[in-house]
């Protein structure tokens, strides 16, 4: 298969001639000759496409549909068949009423034919566009004609704007069927199950919502739904509301919940399924996000309560479900476990939604679930069950609710705990006041005695439409089990309490319940209260009485509110606090001392001094009032704020903290500005005060209070601290190093580099939850749409990014710079394509065309070569990797190490021909090469500025537009980068150490110049000590013998700007040398190199976004993976299909020649492959779609074939050799023999 493009007449520059209808129907209502054909199939295109409305009126349809469609059949040439696709498209687009008769005339077959043997895939995704616009109006012709079935299965081939047309079509068809159309779809379940999970979320959606209309679909038969749960699609609804969870319930979420709710109502097979997969765990997580007060959260709890519904089976069955309800009894019964671990996930969260003050709907909802857990649960479960949710407490306050639909469920309730577990319930239910409120029941009826009946329920039931008998699953009840009319109303809630009471709560039963605990503390408590108020009474009332009595309240309050505890409402009434007077005396002395803050005339400093006080993570000014502060505040958030009722109504949240308690904090910030801040030679490591001020504006976005700050500050202090050390490991290794060699602990330079030692542990600084909530953030809907994030996410990467990974990063730059979400490692989704045409044999000068056309747009480039069939993907990549090779080329005169450049005269012209074809080899990486505009002479100078200029202009700026271009559309470039070019790139100055990296003699030498300088200072520094020659010797010489001229080394057309360039170097003039050396091979010598390249990459998007990587990510963004792998690599992501296994010979022969590759074989096979010879992010992984080996069949000998490949879909098709030797000297012969070119495969 290939990925070619056949042309309209417009793009191939052909001028077809204006045909009018009557042509146009002579024509096709012959037989005509191919080239007939095709201009007959651009003029229908051209009409449809262009035509006036009289011209469409009068269109010959049946005509025209009949000749398009035979043109279809596979035995017509590609362009004829590309046209005959689209021109069936434009047709149904043109004129949907045609699409019936589009049909009749065989469409589908003849597109189900082409798919089935698809040879190319430009072909392929024409008819898949065809079969959408058919599924919009007749979903049935392409469901009963087996489109769905083939478009899933090649799904993976196509891109993925073509993905989502097909998603879109299956969908569509899939909503139209039934339960008799089973066989036609159930081969494509594992599929869709698959593109559910697509990164893709439009793709994701579709997928989702099939299955959700499959299962709807096979309802009515559970062997269907049974076929559907063994083929993955209820793994597969429990893995996505797992994954989706955190980023919000979106409509993918909801179809999720729909699903497994509809097929556990009509399975027992996905029930037991669900309590396998510990679905309660899921629900769980969900159900604690329920909003208390929001008709969102409303609707979106009951599609969480509505699946715990039908798993858990109810107490009151109906006549038509007994059968089935049965059978999920006896799952509860078979399964205990599975059923605990269910109810113990589900049970807590109801409680804490029921306590929550939730919408009365939801809370009847959850009351009536928890009945029929509590039903279900054996007693000697129950104990365990109740241990993680404090029902008993719930049980009291749902009590108080004065409606008959949550009295009702809650009485049953406490009647069955009590039947099973009597003595273990009885005293927390008395200690939790669910006695007190069954007697408040009763008394309420004794109350209404002698009214009317309906009197009384009005006042418990509600109105007639608080009726919420049927608030679950609705959508499953039948019309004729909806009565109409409440159900719960004449259920006799009075007598059942009042059976309870006389059952369970007798005046003789409830007298021997003593106590609690808790009530023993708060009276103790108390009476030490009492006894600290009588002494502030007295007058006897000093500091540590004010501690004293603090602590005493603490203890109290603690007591009240700690989970365990008993409700306040009922440790009043049920205990009379005889020292109320007192506590109303304490009370009344701290609001005397709060008011003293709250003067409006007293300053904060004068009535509190040892306390700080804050309002919104601001620190307030202590010499002003706080009314003076909080208008302040206002002040300053609002211009033209003007005071009235609404600043008094409101409330002022103010929090305080002792002095003492910052000191700490304040030592913490002194310590900052420690000789750890700069090393020796003056590079600064970090810039305290920026950093300080990052550090402090991020936490205040978390709303954290002051001393949760003070601890994060010292944590991300240290953090940076540790980052720090490690990036400048090198350099504070040798400074300390050749400080030893300066006072003469060090004898020589040679010892001097060998102490040097480089660490990289970046990768272990990453926190992987400060990274899961940035892309927790990131799937943010309104973020997706409009790109801005939140000012801590921003804060976050521009002080911080050494914690968050680098597979985040590259989401939140493609989010953040280009408004697009990016699938895992795929590019960043952009839905228009451009096509450019590019000269093989002039590559740069393509790539400059390309990068004046489309360098800053937002369509996704796709290429051709120009007199090659390829197109697509696969030609794509291969440019970017020549663009690459010739920026890589001998001869170009930008990079260190290429001597063929102009102003190297010594290389002979035949030796700089023979260059030119190779490319610069170099382990180090690339680096530019310095550039003098200074030149020793002014004809020289004159010859050297223009070519100068020229490199500046042309090949730098376009290295930049190139660079930028591929990390926009995600392409990968085999271009090495030294990390000192990377850092460049990022906008870090370079100094000597850096010039280790890319030029490791130059680099040592300057480093043991710069010891033997600081040797030289501290001599000159202590007058005392010997200034012998021999201690200022380089390598057992003096420096002075070594005869290096006053140039750059390597360079010696460059003219370093000095007075000493007649000069040779000596001990006197090191430094200056040193340093001009420095300057001119990383800074000033290349700066205006540097500066071009920043042009060109600003021209696309900002260079500064880039900043949020380090060197070896950023090299990892631009170049992708090297092509290292091994046997367990090769196992996880080699896929093998389309009559491969993985336990196929030729699959074990194929895996065992890719481990034997050496490093340029794997190279050459990667560039077969995909265009490119390197992985992209996330190697072998990080195809997309996977990496993939399918069977060609072969019309000769097979030993005789060569493999083929789609560059496209990462497809290699391998014939079925005989043995592994042949096989790999067919596989080394094609990815030798078989680049430069895309020929049809």
């Amino acid at each position: 298969m290939s990925n070619s493009n056949g042309v309209d007449s417009a793009e191939s520059g052909i001028i077809q001639p204006t045909w009018d209808l009557e042509t146009i129907i002579a024509t096709v209502s012959t037989n005509p000759e191919p080239g007939m054909a095709i201009s007959a199939l651009h003029a229908i295109r051209e009409t449809l496409a262009n035509g006036s409305d009289e011209q469409l009126d009068f269109f010959p349809v049946l005509p025209v549909a009949q000749f398009l469609v035979k043109s279809l059949s596979r035995n017509g040439t590609f362009e004829e068949n590309l046209l005959a696709a689209r021109g069936i498209a434009y047709l149904c687009e043109s004129l949907p009423s045609s699409i019936n008769t589009v049909v009749s005339c065989g469409t589908i077959p003849a597109i189900c034919e082409q798919l089935q043997g698809m040879e190319y895939l430009d072909i392929a995704e024409e008819c898949v566009k065809v079969l959408e616009k058919i599924a919009d109006e007749d979903p049935l012709s392409c469901l009963r004609g087996g489109a769905v079935t083939l478009v899933v299965n090649l799904i993976v081939f196509f891109s993925c704007n073509i993905q989502r047309t097909a998603m879109s079509m299956v969908d569509l068809s899939i909503g139209s069927c039934t339960e008799e159309d089973a066989s036609l779809v159930v081969d494509a379940v594992p599929t869709l199950c698959s593109m559910a999970k697509h990164e893709d979320l439009q793709i994701a959606d579709c997928a989702t919502f099939s299955l959700l209309n499959l299962v709807r679909s096979f309802s009515g038969s559970s062997v269907l739904l049974d076929e559907l749960c063994k083929r993955g699609v209820i793994s597969t609804s429990i893995e996505i509301l797992s994954d989706l969870f955190g980023a919000g319930v979106d409509e993918r979420c909801i179809n999720s919940f729909d699903l497994l709710t509809t097929a556990a109502a009509h399975s027992l097979l996905v029930t037991r399924t669900l309590l396998e997969l510990n679905v309660g765990s899921i629900i769980r997580k969900y159900l604690l996000l329920i909003p208390d007060h929001s008709d969102i959260g409303y609707v979106k709890a009951h599609v969480f309560l509505d699946l715990i519904d039908v798993i858990v089976p109810p107490i009151t069955k109906d006549a038509e479900d007994n059968q089935l309800i049965f059978c999920r009894e006896n799952i509860i019964r078979d399964e205990p476990n599975l059923f605990f671990q269910f109810a113990k996930d589900i049970l807590s969260a109801l409680v804490q939604i029921l306590v929550s003050g939730a919408k009365m709907e939801i809370r009847y909802g959850c009351v009536g679930i928890m009945y029929n857990i509590t039903y279900f649960t054996t007693s000697d479960m129950l104990p365990d069950l109740m241990k993680n949710a404090n029902i008993s407490r719930c049980l009291a306050n749902l009590l108080t609710v004065k409606n008959c639909h949550i009295l009702v469920p809650s009485l049953k309730i406490v009647d069955t705990l009590m039947t099973k577990l009597p003595g273990y319930c009885l005293n927390s239910f008395v200690e939790d006041g669910v006695v007190n409120a069954v007697d408040e029941l009763v008394l309420l009826h004794s109350a209404f005695a002698g009214r009317s009946e309906a009197r009384l329920e009005e006042t418990l039931a509600g109105h007639a439409h608080d009726c919420f008998c049927d608030v679950l699953n609705s959508h499953l009840i039948s019309s004729s089990s909806i009565s109409g009319s409440c159900r719960v109303e004449n259920s006799g809630f009075v007598e059942l309490a009042k059976a309870i009471k006389a059952t369970y709560f007798a005046e003789e039963v409830i007298s021997n319940v003593g106590y609690s605990k808790t009530i023993k503390k708060i009276k103790d408590s108390c009476m030490e209260l009492k006894n600290a108020v009588d002494l502030f009474t007295s007058g006897v009332f000093s500091s540590s009485n004010e501690a004293n009595l603090s602590s005493i309240l603490g203890r109290v309050m603690r007591e009240l509110t700690k989970q365990d505890s008993m409700s306040p409402n009922v440790f009043v009434k049920k205990w009379n606090i005889e020292n109320s007077e007192a506590l109303s005396k304490v009370f009344a002395w701290f609001n005397k001392k709060i008011s003293k803050v709250l003067n409006t005339y007293q300053k904060i400093d004068d009535c509190m001094p040892n306390y700080i006080f804050f309002m919104d993570g601001k620190q307030l000014d202590r010499s002003l009032t706080l009314y003076q502060n909080i208008l302040q505040q206002k002040v300053t958030a609002k211009t033209g704020y003007v005071i009235g009722p609404e600043f008094w109504e409101n409330v002022h949240k103010v929090t305080y903290t002792r002095v003492e308690e910052l000191s700490s904090a304040d030592c913490s910030e002194l310590c900052l500005r420690t000789d750890m801040s700069h090393y020796s030679d003056g590079v600064a490591l970090l810039n305290w005060p920026k950093f300080l001020q990052s550090t402090r504006s991020l936490l205040n976005e978390f709303s954290v209070e002051p001393e949760e700050a003070d601890f994060l500050r010292d944590v991300f202090f240290i953090m940076k601290i540790f980052e720090s050390i490690d990036r400048y490991s090198f350099q504070i290794l040798f400074s300390e190093s050749k400080k030893d060699f300066a006072v003469g602990k060090v004898k020589n330079t040679e010892e001097l580099v060998k102490v040097i030692a480089s660490s990289d542990v970046q990768k272990e600084f990453v926190n992987a939850k400060l990274s899961d909530k940035l892309e927790q953030q990131m799937k943010d809907a309104l973020v997706m749409k409009t790109g801005r994030m939140p000012s801590w996410c921003t804060k976050l990467m521009t002080s911080f990014p050494f914690l968050i990974s680098f597979e985040s990063k590259i989401k939140y730059l493609f989010l953040t710079t280009f408004k697009s979400s990016v699938n895992g490692n795929g590019r960043p989704e952009i839905p228009l394509h451009e096509i450019f045409v590019v000269n093989r044999t002039n590559i740069l000068v393509s790539a400059e065309k390309m990068m004046a056309k489309y360098l800053g747009s937002g369509y996704l480039i796709e290429l051709e070569y120009a007199g090659e069939a390829g197109i697509g993907v696969g030609p794509t990549v291969e440019f970017y990797t020549l663009v690459s090779h010739e920026f890589r080329k001998h001869g170009l005169g930008i990079w260190r190490g290429d001597f063929t450049s102009f102003d190297c005269p010594a290389i002979s012209e035949s030796s700089r021909k023979s260059l030119d074809s190779g490319l610069i080899a170099t382990c180090a990486g690339l680096f530019p090469r310095p550039f003098s505009l200074k030149a020793k002479s002014k004809s020289k100078r004159k010859k050297t500025s223009k070519k100068f200029s020229d490199v500046i202009n042309k090949k730098f700026v376009l290295l930049g537009q190139i660079v930028a271009r591929a990390i926009m559309d995600k392409r990968i470039l085999d271009i090495p980068f030294s990390r000192a070019f990377y850092k460049l790139i990022l906008g870090q100055e370079l100094d000597m150490y850096d010039i280790l990296s890319f030029d490791p003699d130059l680099g040592r030498t300057l480093l043991e110049f710069q010891a033997l300088v600081d040797r030289k200072r501290f001599v000159d520094a202590n007058a005392e000590l010997s200034r012998d020659a021999s201690i200022f010797s380089f390598r057992n010489s003096r420096i002075e013998d070594l005869c290096i001229e006053f140039a750059l080394p390597g360079y010696p057309d460059y003219t370093l700007p000095s007075k000493r360039n007649k000069e040779m170097v000596n001990i006197d003039n090191l430094e200056e040398y040193v340093s001009l050396v420095v300057d001119a091979t990383v800074k000033s010598g290349i700066a205006n190199q540097i500066e071009a390249f920043k042009f060109g990459f600003n021209k696309a998007f900002p260079l500064e976004a880039l900043q949020i990587f380090n060197e070896a990510e950023l090299e990892r963004l631009i170049c992708g993976e090297a092509t290292h792998w091994n046997s367990s690599d090769l196992q996880r992501h080699v896929q093998f299909d389309h009559g491969y296994t993985s336990e196929s010979p030729q699959a074990i022969f194929l895996l065992d020649i890719m481990l034997e590759l050496e490093h340029d074989q794997r190279k050459a096979f990667i560039q077969f492959l995909t265009g490119s010879p390197r992985l992209p992010i996330g190697g072998l992984g990080g195809f997309s779609p996977p990496f993939t080996v399918a069977k060609r069949f072969c019309l000769n000998v097979v030993d005789e074939e060569l493999p083929s490949v789609m560059t496209c879909v990462n497809y290699l098709k391998l014939p079925a050799y005989s043995s592994k030797e042949i096989m790999r000297q067919k596989i080394l012969y094609a990815i030798t023999e078989g680049r430069g070119t895309f020929p049809f495969s």
